[in-house]
Protein backbone atom coordinates (compact mmCIF):
# COMPACT_ATOMS: atom_id res chain seq x y z
CA UNK A 1 0.00 0.00 0.00
CA UNK A 2 2.88 2.36 0.82
CA UNK A 3 4.36 1.77 -2.65
CA UNK A 4 1.06 2.75 -4.27
CA UNK A 5 0.96 5.96 -2.21
CA UNK A 6 4.52 6.82 -3.19
CA UNK A 7 3.76 6.06 -6.85
CA UNK A 8 0.63 8.25 -6.73
CA UNK A 9 2.63 11.11 -5.15
CA UNK A 10 5.33 10.78 -7.82
CA UNK A 11 2.67 10.85 -10.55
CA UNK A 12 1.09 14.00 -9.03
CA UNK A 13 4.47 15.79 -8.95
CA UNK A 14 5.11 14.73 -12.56
CA UNK A 15 1.70 16.05 -13.65
CA UNK A 16 2.26 19.34 -11.82
CA UNK A 17 5.68 19.85 -13.38
CA UNK A 18 4.45 19.05 -16.90
CA UNK A 19 1.42 21.37 -16.85
CA UNK A 20 2.21 24.88 -18.05
CA UNK A 21 5.57 23.46 -19.08
CA UNK A 22 8.02 26.27 -19.55
CA UNK A 23 11.21 24.31 -19.89
CA UNK A 24 11.21 24.21 -23.69
CA UNK A 25 12.97 26.49 -26.09
CA UNK A 26 10.78 29.55 -25.52
CA UNK A 27 12.93 32.20 -23.80
CA UNK A 28 9.83 33.93 -22.41
CA UNK A 29 9.40 31.11 -19.88
CA UNK A 30 12.11 30.46 -17.27
CA UNK A 31 13.06 26.92 -16.31
CA UNK A 32 11.34 25.74 -13.11
CA UNK A 33 13.56 24.07 -10.55
CA UNK A 34 12.14 21.59 -8.08
CA UNK A 35 13.06 21.95 -4.44
CA UNK A 36 12.26 19.84 -1.41
CA UNK A 37 10.59 21.35 1.65
CA UNK A 38 11.59 20.59 5.25
CA UNK A 39 9.60 17.33 5.09
CA UNK A 40 11.28 16.17 1.87
CA UNK A 41 8.26 16.88 -0.34
CA UNK A 42 9.13 18.26 -3.75
CA UNK A 43 7.42 21.15 -5.49
CA UNK A 44 8.15 24.29 -7.50
CA UNK A 45 10.21 27.03 -5.91
CA UNK A 46 8.15 29.65 -4.15
CA UNK A 47 4.86 27.76 -4.07
CA UNK A 48 4.31 27.72 -0.31
CA UNK A 49 0.84 28.79 0.74
CA UNK A 50 0.44 30.93 -2.35
CA UNK A 51 1.60 28.48 -5.02
CA UNK A 52 -0.07 25.47 -6.55
CA UNK A 53 -2.27 24.80 -3.51
CA UNK A 54 -3.63 28.35 -3.70
CA UNK A 55 -5.08 27.57 -7.15
CA UNK A 56 -7.66 25.29 -5.51
CA UNK A 57 -8.52 27.54 -2.56
CA UNK A 58 -10.66 30.64 -2.30
CA UNK A 59 -10.29 33.25 -5.05
CA UNK A 60 -9.30 36.16 -2.79
CA UNK A 61 -6.26 37.02 -0.69
CA UNK A 62 -2.63 38.11 -0.93
CA UNK A 63 -0.23 36.31 -3.25
CA UNK A 64 3.52 36.76 -3.65
CA UNK A 65 5.20 39.66 -1.85
CA UNK A 66 3.00 41.43 0.70
CA UNK A 67 1.65 44.67 -0.79
CA UNK A 68 -1.10 47.11 0.14
CA UNK A 69 -3.56 49.08 -1.98
CA UNK A 70 -2.11 52.54 -1.22
CA UNK A 71 -1.02 54.42 -4.32
CA UNK A 72 -2.55 52.02 -6.86
CA UNK A 73 -3.53 53.69 -10.13
CA UNK A 74 -6.36 52.81 -12.53
CA UNK A 75 -5.66 50.80 -15.67
CA UNK A 76 -6.40 53.77 -17.95
CA UNK A 77 -3.67 55.77 -16.19
CA UNK A 78 -1.19 52.94 -16.74
CA UNK A 79 -1.98 52.91 -20.47
CA UNK A 80 -1.31 56.66 -20.65
CA UNK A 81 2.11 56.08 -19.04
CA UNK A 82 2.90 53.29 -21.54
CA UNK A 83 2.17 55.64 -24.46
CA UNK A 84 5.36 57.49 -23.55
CA UNK A 85 7.57 54.60 -22.37
CA UNK A 86 8.03 50.89 -23.10
CA UNK A 87 8.03 50.01 -19.39
CA UNK A 88 6.70 51.54 -16.18
CA UNK A 89 7.08 50.48 -12.53
CA UNK A 90 4.10 50.88 -10.23
CA UNK A 91 0.96 49.57 -8.59
CA UNK A 92 -2.29 49.09 -10.54
CA UNK A 93 -5.86 48.08 -9.78
CA UNK A 94 -7.99 46.38 -12.44
CA UNK A 95 -10.72 43.74 -12.85
CA UNK A 96 -9.53 40.20 -13.61
CA UNK A 97 -11.13 38.75 -16.75
CA UNK A 98 -9.52 35.27 -16.58
CA UNK A 99 -6.70 33.25 -15.01
CA UNK A 100 -4.59 30.39 -16.33
CA UNK A 101 -6.71 27.25 -16.00
CA UNK A 102 -3.74 24.89 -15.73
CA UNK A 103 -2.37 26.28 -12.47
CA UNK A 104 -2.90 30.05 -12.18
CA UNK A 105 0.47 31.06 -13.64
CA UNK A 106 -0.97 34.22 -15.25
CA UNK A 107 -4.11 36.33 -15.22
CA UNK A 108 -5.69 38.72 -17.71
CA UNK A 109 -6.96 42.09 -16.52
CA UNK A 110 -9.04 44.76 -18.23
CA UNK A 111 -7.42 48.19 -18.52
CA UNK A 112 -10.46 50.20 -19.53
CA UNK A 113 -11.17 47.98 -22.56
CA UNK A 114 -7.54 46.97 -23.25
CA UNK A 115 -6.47 43.51 -22.08
CA UNK A 116 -3.20 43.05 -20.18
CA UNK A 117 -1.52 39.80 -19.14
CA UNK A 118 -0.11 39.70 -15.61
CA UNK A 119 2.60 37.12 -14.86
CA UNK A 120 4.45 36.61 -11.60
CA UNK A 121 8.10 37.47 -10.97
CA UNK A 122 10.45 34.50 -11.17
CA UNK A 123 7.41 32.20 -11.50
CA UNK A 124 7.47 32.29 -7.68
CA UNK A 125 3.72 32.28 -7.00
CA UNK A 126 0.37 31.70 -8.69
CA UNK A 127 -3.16 33.03 -8.30
CA UNK A 128 -6.34 30.97 -7.90
CA UNK A 129 -7.71 29.58 -11.17
CA UNK A 130 -11.13 30.96 -10.21
CA UNK A 131 -9.91 34.57 -9.82
CA UNK A 132 -11.81 35.81 -12.91
CA UNK A 133 -14.53 38.31 -12.03
CA UNK A 134 -12.62 39.66 -9.02
CA UNK A 135 -10.60 42.87 -8.77
CA UNK A 136 -6.82 42.79 -8.34
CA UNK A 137 -4.22 45.20 -7.05
CA UNK A 138 -0.76 44.28 -8.30
CA UNK A 139 2.69 45.79 -8.04
CA UNK A 140 5.64 45.40 -10.37
CA UNK A 141 6.67 46.36 -13.91
CA UNK A 142 4.35 46.99 -16.87
CA UNK A 143 5.63 46.56 -20.43
CA UNK A 144 4.47 47.00 -23.98
CA UNK A 145 5.88 44.10 -26.03
CA UNK A 146 5.49 41.98 -29.15
CA UNK A 147 4.59 38.33 -28.41
CA UNK A 148 5.70 35.54 -30.73
CA UNK A 149 3.25 33.11 -32.33
CA UNK A 150 4.64 30.29 -30.11
CA UNK A 151 4.00 32.32 -26.94
CA UNK A 152 0.49 33.27 -28.07
CA UNK A 153 -0.31 29.62 -28.80
CA UNK A 154 1.01 28.59 -25.36
CA UNK A 155 -1.22 31.17 -23.67
CA UNK A 156 -4.23 30.07 -25.74
CA UNK A 157 -3.61 26.44 -24.73
CA UNK A 158 -3.39 27.46 -21.06
CA UNK A 159 -6.69 29.32 -21.43
CA UNK A 160 -8.35 26.14 -22.68
CA UNK A 161 -8.91 27.37 -26.25
CA UNK A 162 -9.84 24.81 -28.91
CA UNK A 163 -7.28 23.36 -31.33
CA UNK A 164 -8.97 25.33 -34.11
CA UNK A 165 -8.62 28.62 -32.17
CA UNK A 166 -4.96 27.85 -31.41
CA UNK A 167 -4.23 26.97 -35.07
CA UNK A 168 -5.74 30.31 -36.15
CA UNK A 169 -2.92 32.18 -34.35
CA UNK A 170 -0.49 33.01 -37.16
CA UNK A 171 0.92 36.49 -36.45
CA UNK A 172 2.79 38.06 -33.52
CA UNK A 173 0.78 40.61 -31.53
CA UNK A 174 1.59 43.68 -29.46
CA UNK A 175 0.51 43.07 -25.90
CA UNK A 176 0.60 44.92 -22.65
CA UNK A 177 2.07 42.77 -19.93
CA UNK A 178 2.85 43.14 -16.27
CA UNK A 179 5.33 41.20 -14.12
CA UNK A 180 3.96 41.34 -10.60
CA UNK A 181 5.91 40.87 -7.39
CA UNK A 182 2.74 40.84 -5.31
CA UNK A 183 -1.02 40.63 -5.88
CA UNK A 184 -4.11 41.32 -3.78
CA UNK A 185 -7.34 39.79 -5.09
CA UNK A 186 -10.57 41.22 -3.66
Amino acid sequence: MKQITILAAAFAVCALVSSCDNSGTNPNFPVIQNVADDNGHEGHEGHGAHGAAASEEKATGNFGAHIDEAGAIAGADLLKSLEKKDSVTGKVTAPITEACQKKGCWMMVDLNGTPMRVTFKDYAFFVPKNAGGHTAVFEGVARKEVLSVATLKHYAEDAGKSKKEIAAITKPETEYSFEATGVIIK
